[in-house]
Parts: structure tokens; sequence; C-alpha cells
């Protein structure tokens, strides 16, 4: 399966401030109900899109937690097109 390679993302710091340093922002929704933040490397995820598409279904690496999601929505920069917020959804 395509896999993806994701962090917890801490609420404290504001999304702004990490797209600025080149990664990419999402919300993984667990089948308990359960809302986690995460990010990932924005050039991953942009190429990770451009094979397999915006609704595709990925393996989500979160430190040693391996999850089957899908991807449920892809939200991009409107000047160069770049994902800035995915959301997933667990399988």
């Amino acid at each position: 399966m395509k896999k993806l390679d994701a962090n917890v993302r801490s609420l404290k710091l504001k999304a702004k401030k990490i797209r600025k340093q080149g990664f990419a922002t999402g919300m993984l929704k667990r089948n308990t109900g359960e809302f986690i933040p995460v990010y990932l490397r924005g050039n991953e995820v942009d190429k990770f899109l451009k094979q397999y598409g915006d609704k595709s279904e990925v393996e989500l690496h979160i430190g040693d937690l391996k999850l089957n999601t899908k991807i449920v929505e892809v939200h991009r920069n409107i000047l160069n097109h770049n994902a800035i917020n995915v959301d997933f959804h667990e399988i």
C-alpha cells in the first residue's frame, strides 16, 4: 500500500508558521471519533497527490502507529497549487 510519514502537531503552533517551514498540515479522523492534528513534508505530499490522486487510500505512519486511511479533502494554495492542508479518514 502507498504510505506517507506524518508527525503529530501541537495545537499551540499556528498552521501558518508550520506551512512556512515547508510542511503541509492535516487532520486525521479516527473510527473512534477522535481527531489527531498532523503535519507532513510538503514536497512528499505533492508528489504523492500527483502520482495517486486526491481521493486515494494511503497508509499513514505516525510515529509507531500505522493507520490505513483515505484522503477526504485537499486544500491547495491558490497561486502555486501546492497542498497546504490534507484531511484523512481512517478506514
